[in-house]
């Protein structure tokens, strides 16, 4: 909830995410059932949430390599 408060606050210009994190972070651009498959149901939500504010504010622009681009459009 936080997280998002502070998102919704003071919004980045972009998030860059990498489907395959070498840190093993979860990956927001997953359909539902495989967003946070090891994760518990409270996280798998916040997830979701997430998820939905990216789809809501963003739009992925480019990628370099394994790395997603997404650029704030609201």
């Amino acid at each position: 909830g936080e997280f998002l408060q502070e998102l919704t606050t003071d919004p980045p210009a972009l998030i860059v995410a990498q489907p395959d994190s070498s840190a093993g972070l979860p990956f927001f651009g997953l359909g539902e059932d495989n967003i946070c498959a090891s994760c518990d149901p409270e996280q798998q939500q916040k997830m979701l949430e997430f998820k939905s504010y990216v789809e809501s504010n963003y739009e992925l622009t480019t990628s370099i390599w394994d790395w997603y681009v997404y650029e704030r459009v609201h």
